[in-house]
């Protein structure tokens, strides 16, 4: 589809995607960048080591929320990245459309985040997801950290929650699971929720395709090793819910 440059396409609607970690917020990114009416900005402009960090972050943040010939522009940051100087006002100066992405169930939150820890320290050769089809080998992972990040991650879902509440902000709420309806393999987004996020962002219904080949997709128990030290761990807390 082709576009003329003019004042619809000079001046798009921004949004911002504030994701908890590990929870499907690249995924999302992804899919509505392959809209043709959407600029979606890939990666982590926020993060530390990110090119755009030599960009003063007011004039990222209009940069990312601007680019012309689309009709909405945005990108996404993490949960923590929300608490960066000044990052409230820049949203709502510049009154952005705000995603919120959460995980329904924190346990499998905290063990993917766990896993992708381990993975990054040299512990586990494990990825997340791959855009190829690989066999899965059983691993072992530590159990408090399991633990200890689903406390982490329930606090700093609840923490963004009150922030944007207190701060009066509206949010389109949208959850891993919704994205993904558990599939091994996922190729677009629902019908369904394609259709909030098109009507969110006032751009017309399209295909929000994306690819993605979960690994860890098996029951826990055939996958980790030490599964029943994880059980105990948290047999007496609120995250036994998810077992």
């Amino acid at each position: 589809m082709v576009l003329k440059e003019n004042d619809m396409t000079r001046n798009p609607l921004g949004f911002i995607i504030i994701a908890s970690v590990r929870s499907g917020g690249t995924l999302l990114t992804h899919s509505l960048d392959s809209h043709p009416l959407i600029s979606c900005m890939r990666g982590e402009p926020f993060h530390a080591r990110s090119e755009w960090c030599v960009i003063p972050a007011k004039y990222r943040i209009e940069l990312l929320t601007n680019f012309t010939g689309v009709l909405a522009s945005g990108f996404k940051i993490q949960n923590n990245q929300l608490t960066y100087p000044n990052m409230l006002e820049f949203i709502k100066n510049l009154n952005l459309k705000i995603i919120r992405v959460t995980r329904e169930n924190i346990l499998a939150q905290a063990i993917s985040l766990v896993i992708n820890n381990q993975t990054r320290v040299g512990n586990l050769n494990i990825p997340q997801h791959t855009f190829t089809q690989e066999a899965l080998v059983p691993f072992e992972l530590p159990a408090i950290p399991v633990l200890d990040a689903c406390i982490t991650l329930e606090k700093s879902n609840a923490d963004i929650l009150n922030l944007l509440n207190k701060n009066e902000l509206e949010t389109l709420d949208i959850t891993y699971e919704q994205l993904t309806e558990n599939a091994i393999t996922i190729q677009s987004i629902p019908y369904e929720l394609t259709g909030k996020l098109c009507k969110y962002l006032k751009v017309g219904r399209f295909e929000l395709r994306n690819f993605l080949h979960r690994i860890n997709w098996k029951p826990y128990p055939e996958i980790i090793i030490n599964w029943n030290e994880i059980q105990e761990q948290i047999s007496d807390t609120p995250y036994k819910r998810f077992l």
